[in-house]
């Protein structure tokens, strides 16, 4: 059985976040991402995204060495 994709909504970030990246309301908007000081929400924004990239992995049509650079990042 093939997992299916996992849709992601939302990311959340902390609002003081170091994450390089211009912090515009156009640029959250179009990457979908939240600021929020709630350590919770980014937590499990965080386990959300690791869990469905390797559980995505299997369906896409990286080959074997571009799914492991995937891994490994």
């Amino acid at each position: 059985m093939t997992p299916s994709p996992t849709s992601i909504d939302r990311i959340v970030l902390p609002t003081d976040s170091t994450i390089r990246a211009t912090r515009s309301a156009e640029y959250d908007t179009y990457f979908r991402i939240s600021r929020s000081d709630d350590a919770h929400a980014w937590s499990v924004s965080a386990l959300t995204v690791v869990t469905a990239i390797p559980a995505d992995l299997p369906q896409s049509t990286l080959n074997n060495d571009s799914r492991l650079r995937r891994l490994d990042a």
